[in-house]
């Protein structure tokens, strides 16, 4: 098996901040992540780059755990490297745009060489074929451009 990149993009009507505020926040995370995952924040509110925030979520009916590396956090770009049993590498690109941000996302996943971890790739692999990251794009626009209305009336 090699490893896969998969893209998406959407046109989101919030400002970047914004979309960097709703990717970054633990809470925010959790309600568009396609996977229920629990964070071990150890006090910190956000992800922050050079930290590594350890994450668990169910895949495959087992417990999975993550360290999430942050690389980069900024009105312009994350970057997080999870390493585990597979690891992800994410990266979300955010262009200025009259309308708000223009949001690429991309998530590769490396060839695994353990047995288990091929199973996983395999698993994320087929979500991530069936829609899930066009699915998870949408969820973040959303939650921004609420977010970014909800600013806007305080």
């Amino acid at each position: 098996m090699t490893g896969r990149t998969w893209r998406s993009s959407t046109t989101v009507h919030a400002a970047p901040e914004h979309v960097i505020d709703v990717l970054t926040d633990p809470e925010a995370c959790a309600r568009w992540s396609p996977i229920p995952f629990s964070v071990d924040t150890d006090g910190a509110a956000r992800l922050r780059p050079g930290t590594v925030t350890r994450v668990s979520g169910g895949l495959l009916g087992a417990r999975v755990r993550f360290h999430l590396h942050t690389l980069t956090a900024d009105p312009g770009s994350l970057r997080l490297h999870a390493r585990g049993p597979i690891d992800i590498h994410v990266d979300y690109r955010l262009t200025r745009t009259r309308a708000g941000c223009h949001l690429d996302a991309r998530v590769s996943v490396p060839a695994p060489h353990a047995p288990f971890g091929r199973l996983l790739a395999r698993a994320t692999e087929m979500l991530l074929a069936r829609g899930t990251l066009e699915e998870t794009v949408d969820r973040i626009a959303h939650e921004a451009e609420l977010a970014a209305d909800a600013g806007e009336g305080s």
